[in-house]
Formats: structure tokens, sequence, C-alpha cells
């Protein structure tokens, strides 16, 4: 946590950006892109679009710095880069946001982000990216606990 008050005020509002815009709309997009019972075009559109927008805002963000805000890796980073991370679900190719990619890379080479991506269980992202038919099956389980819980 940043000592200066103008750090710490930033941090909370990329923080916010994460939760109020990065969570909940790329969210919309995993529910549209994979889990919807039946493919809705309309979400799928404005819900990708949407995260490429709000993914461009982080792009023009990390142009000229290492992380989100200062010069150490904040909460503002921990709670952003696991969207980052799981973009590839919905079709968005982060070779499109260079800066963004290089963060990615950047912030999963630190120890403590690799071991918190294990908990509750292991992260099978880098296998599901190489992988097109592991995916299609990981989501097709995923998208049968869903309809389930929304049963209940």
């Amino acid at each position: 946590w940043p000592k200066d008050a103008k750090l710490q005020s930033e941090v909370v509002q990329w923080l916010m950006f994460q939760m109020g815009g990065i969570g909940p709309m790329q969210g919309q997009a995993n529910h549209f892109v994979c889990y919807a019972p039946k493919k809705v075009e309309y979400g799928i559109i404005r819900y990708t679009n949407e995260t490429k927008r709000l993914f461009s805002v982080l792009e023009s963000r990390l142009q000229d710095r290492q992380y989100l805000v200062g010069e150490q890796l904040t909460i503002a980073d921990i709670a952003t880069i696991p969207w980052i991370d799981n973009a590839f679900r919905v079709n968005i190719d982060l070779n499109e946001f260079p800066n963004v990619n290089a963060w990615n890379d950047r912030i999963e080479t630190i120890p403590e982000v690799l071991r918190g991506y294990d908990v509750p269980t292991p992260n099978i992202n880098k296998e599901l990216k190489k992988d097109p038919e592991a995916l299609k099956k990981h989501l097709a389980e995923n998208a049968k606990w869903i309809i389930v819980a929304n049963k209940q």
C-alpha cells in the first residue's frame, strides 16, 4: 500500500475500474460467449466489445509504466490481472493490447502471484490456451454446473 495519499487514491480508482468495469463487463462476456444456453449475438458483441474498450483504457495507462499505480505491484494490479489472464476465454487476443500483454506476462513471473493462481485449485489456463478442445470441454463442464446452479 503506497504511503503517498495521491497514490493511495489512484490505487482505489484503478481498483474501482476493475470492480465497476472490467469485472462486470468481462463477466457478462464470459456468460454470453461461454455459458449462455442459447447464443445471443447481441450480448456476445456488446460485452466483448466493451471488454476490449476497457482493455484499451488499460493499454493507454500502461504505455509508460510497469504497474497500474506507482513503481510497485498494488491491489489494483492483483484484482485486475486474473481477468486479463482469462481474456482468451472470450476470444480476446492480448496481442491487440501489447502493453497489457507485457504487464500480464510481467506479473505472472511473480512467485506469489503464481501461487495465488493455484488457490483453491491449480490454474489450468496455460494448458487451456494451448488446447482449444480442452478449453471447449472445460467450458462445457462449467456450463453444466452453472445451469444446475441457476435452477436452484
